[in-house]
Parts: C-alpha cells; sequence; structure tokens
C-alpha cells in the first residue's frame, strides 16, 4: 500500500449532510465536502471515470481487539480501470495510524493517499477560485462565539 502522508490538524471538523453531483452524503467535514467537489471537478474534466464516499470496510481478519476494520473516505476510479483510495484526515491521531498500518500489512495492493493540512495548505487556494461551492473555514472568533451562545 502506497501512502502519501502530510501534516494534520483538526480545525476542519462540521459534520453534515451534503448534496454533490446529484447524490446526497452525510460527510464528517468540510474538508471531505470540498475533496468531493474537487473529484467532481476531476470528473467533468474527464480526469478520473468516478469516485464513490465510503464504499467498502476493508476487515483486519487476524486481529481480535482494537482497530478490526477501516473505511477510506474515497474510492476513485481511474479511466484506466484502476482505482485508489483518498482519505482525508484534518486529525491524525493514533487509532489513524493504526488502521493505515493495518492496511498496509492486509492490503499491501491498495493505494491509498492522505490528504491532510498541507495537501489542504497548498490546493484550498487554488480550488476555491475555480469552484464556487467551496467552504471557507470558519474564523476561529466566529466559532467561538457561536460554541459559547449555542452552550
Amino acid at each position: 500500500m502506497n501512502i502519501a502522508g502530510t501534516k494534520m490538524n483538526y480545525t476542519n471538523i462540521q459534520a453534515g449532510w451534503f448534496d454533490e453531483g446529484g447524490k446526497r452524503y452525510y460527510m464528517r467535514s468540510n474538508w471531505e465536502r470540498n475533496y468531493a467537489r474537487v473529484l467532481n471537478l476531476l470528473k467533468e474534466n474527464k480526469i478520473i471515470k468516478d469516485w464513490q464516499y465510503e464504499p467498502r470496510k476493508f476487515i483486519f481478519d487476524k486481529i481480535s481487539t482494537g482497530t478490526r476494520c477501516y473505511i477510506p473516505d474515497f474510492r476513485v476510479e481511474q479511466d484506466g480501470g484502476g482505482h485508489y483510495w483518498v482519505e482525508v484526515k484534518g486529525y491524525y491521531d493514533k487509532k489513524s495510524k493504526t488502521k493505515l498500518a493495518r492496511m498496509r500489512r492486509y492490503y499491501p495492493d491498495e493505494t491509498i493517499y492522505l490528504v491532510g493540512a498541507d495537501w489542504y495548505k497548498q490546493n484550498a487556494p487554488k480550488f476555491s477560485k475555480i469552484i464556487k461551492t467551496w467552504e471557507k473555514p470558519e474564523p476561529k472568533r466566529t466559532k467561538y462565539i457561536r460554541e459559547l451562545i449555542n452552550g
């Protein structure tokens, strides 16, 4: 398994329902939603064939306790018939590292790309200019005030 890594943070967690490409999804972060928009742009421009959100659960059969399965965020289908997986991570904790390490061990032929803070910092300014529905992060002060009001 190949993993493209990056530094992580956790300021992007805003779960909710999301309509994209004529389908409805429940995604855990605005980064996932924005990455889905990127995938639709790639699909519209025939750079990828298609994508799916959390279509498969990988089971780690020989593990009896702890992290026994993993569901990558996106499956990306290429025109040539191949595919790869994308994991969008704002917060890369010990459990996340364990899942990816077990994927590497149990499914060595699968390729997973990790989209984190470095990717987002580099690419969000470009994509936000061409994707009109791009979600920009909420300013920390506004988020803090909203949390105080809502409890």
